[in-house]
């Protein structure tokens, strides 16, 4: 998956950086994209999150940061690799987004 297909030139300038995935579903939602890790199987991986009105969706991107970065991100969180769940991206990640994705 390109990001490209995702976010259009304009949009990339108002990714949400800070949204909080506990709060989404109550009160005022934001609409827009911001990068969560995703943990399935195992397994994180660094995804795009599509806010909508009324649902988000996560898609996997295909260039990943290392392992050990989306790790660290998702034990800041308190989570765990055995539980499925969508966390936050630390500001390790946030850089590497940065530099790496949307530059």
């Amino acid at each position: 998956m390109y990001l490209e297909q995702y976010v259009n030139k304009p949009d990339r300038e108002n990714i949400c950086w800070d949204f909080d995935l506990n709060s989404e579903f109550r009160g005022q939602r934001k609409i827009g994209f911001g990068f969560v890790v995703d943990v399935l199987d195992g397994a994180p991986k660094l995804a795009l999150y599509h806010m909508k009105v009324n649902y988000s969706t996560s898609t996997t991107l295909d260039s990943q940061p290392p392992r050990d970065m989306l790790v660290r991100a998702v034990r800041e969180q308190g989570g765990h690799l055995e539980e499925e769940n969508l966390y936050p991206i630390n500001q390790e990640l946030k850089d590497w987004v940065r530099q790496r994705i949307l530059s």
